[in-house]
């Protein structure tokens, strides 16, 4: 296995060892590093794995700029498939991670923990946020409303929002309403 090394995004290729004259016409190529493979994976949501973006580089972990646009393209194809509801957007040039983020957010807050981290392909009840809703004229699914995924976090138990301090408090305010009708 190849040694792993944090590289540089972008920059110049380096040098050779002997120093020569470029041919006229030709231009220095600006090569990036395995960091640009690893920022679109993250943007695209696409699960790879780091032996599979060292094998896009060539033996100087450096990966020229044709490579690095075909493999976005190749990305931005792949994400489509994996995020259905989100084809257009994501086809328009959006990344997926902008399109998750408010999910992500929402989520967030709602579970009031900032590390948590939904992992929407592989998880079904978190990938619920991406076909939840329904489209009102066609019936088909679509990425659910802000307020109805916020609604589901805090009512469906898989997510497990009664164990959260505002769950607590809002099924403390529950019983004691639910009391003071009763009686007790």
């Amino acid at each position: 296995m190849a040694p792993q090394t944090s590289l540089p995004k972008e920059g110049p290729a380096p040098k050779a060892a002997t120093a020569g004259a470029k041919p006229a016409g030709e231009e220095e190529i600006e090569y990036h590093g395995l960091g640009a493979l690893e920022e679109l994976v993250q943007q695209y949501h696409v699960p790879y794995g780091k032996e599979a973006l060292m094998g896009m580089a060539d033996d100087q972990y450096r990966v020229h700029p044709n490579h690095l646009k075909a493999f976005e393209e190749h990305l931005s194809n792949v994400s489509q498939g994996l995020f259905p509801t989100l084809a257009k957007q994501i086809k328009a040039g959006i990344k997926p991670a902008h399109l998750l983020e408010p999910y992500r957010q929402v989520a967030k807050s709602v579970m009031q923990d900032q590390n948590l981290e939904p992992d929407f392909i592989a998880d079904p009840k978190w990938a619920h946020a991406l076909h939840g809703g329904t489209h009102p004229e066609t019936g088909a699914p679509t990425p659910m409303p802000l307020h109805d995924w916020k609604t589901k976090l805090q009512s469906d138990p898989q997510y497990g929002y009664a164990g959260t301090p505002m769950g607590k408090e809002s099924l403390e305010t529950l019983a004691k309403s639910f009391n003071q009708i009763a009686g007790k």
